[in-house]
Protein backbone atom coordinates (compact mmCIF):
# COMPACT_ATOMS: atom_id res chain seq x y z
CA UNK A 1 0.00 0.00 0.00
CA UNK A 2 1.11 3.57 -0.54
CA UNK A 3 1.12 4.18 3.23
CA UNK A 4 3.93 1.61 3.57
CA UNK A 5 6.21 3.33 1.08
CA UNK A 6 8.86 5.86 2.12
CA UNK A 7 7.81 9.50 1.98
CA UNK A 8 10.27 10.18 -0.84
CA UNK A 9 8.33 7.83 -3.14
CA UNK A 10 5.94 9.33 -5.63
CA UNK A 11 4.16 7.53 -8.45
CA UNK A 12 5.70 8.07 -11.89
CA UNK A 13 4.36 11.06 -13.75
CA UNK A 14 3.48 10.31 -17.38
CA UNK A 15 5.90 11.95 -19.79
CA UNK A 16 3.03 13.30 -21.84
CA UNK A 17 -0.51 14.17 -20.85
CA UNK A 18 -3.65 12.78 -22.37
CA UNK A 19 -3.91 12.74 -26.11
CA UNK A 20 -5.56 15.83 -27.52
CA UNK A 21 -6.81 13.79 -30.43
CA UNK A 22 -6.20 10.49 -32.17
CA UNK A 23 -5.52 10.38 -35.90
CA UNK A 24 -6.05 7.12 -37.77
CA UNK A 25 -3.54 6.85 -40.60
CA UNK A 26 -5.06 6.66 -44.07
CA UNK A 27 -3.50 5.81 -47.39
CA UNK A 28 -1.31 8.69 -48.49
CA UNK A 29 -0.74 10.09 -44.98
CA UNK A 30 2.82 10.96 -44.08
CA UNK A 31 4.37 12.07 -40.82
CA UNK A 32 4.81 15.54 -42.26
CA UNK A 33 1.22 15.79 -43.53
CA UNK A 34 -0.19 14.68 -40.18
CA UNK A 35 2.13 17.06 -38.32
CA UNK A 36 1.07 19.95 -40.55
CA UNK A 37 -2.62 19.14 -40.10
CA UNK A 38 -2.34 19.36 -36.31
CA UNK A 39 0.34 22.08 -36.28
CA UNK A 40 2.95 20.04 -34.44
CA UNK A 41 6.49 19.10 -35.38
CA UNK A 42 7.37 15.79 -37.02
CA UNK A 43 9.84 15.10 -34.20
CA UNK A 44 7.12 15.60 -31.57
CA UNK A 45 4.76 13.33 -33.47
CA UNK A 46 7.45 10.66 -33.69
CA UNK A 47 8.30 10.83 -30.00
CA UNK A 48 4.67 10.78 -28.83
CA UNK A 49 4.00 7.68 -30.91
CA UNK A 50 7.39 5.96 -30.88
CA UNK A 51 7.36 5.52 -34.63
CA UNK A 52 10.23 5.37 -37.04
CA UNK A 53 10.10 6.57 -40.60
CA UNK A 54 7.03 4.61 -41.69
CA UNK A 55 3.35 4.53 -40.80
CA UNK A 56 0.83 1.81 -41.51
CA UNK A 57 -2.70 2.36 -42.76
CA UNK A 58 -5.08 2.03 -39.81
CA UNK A 59 -2.38 2.86 -37.27
CA UNK A 60 -3.48 5.25 -34.52
CA UNK A 61 -1.25 8.24 -33.94
CA UNK A 62 -1.71 10.34 -30.83
CA UNK A 63 -1.55 14.11 -30.92
CA UNK A 64 -0.66 15.66 -27.57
Amino acid sequence: ALADLPHMYSPPIPQYGQARTVHVVRKGDTLSSIAAKYRVSVNSLKSWNQVGRFLQVGQKTYIR
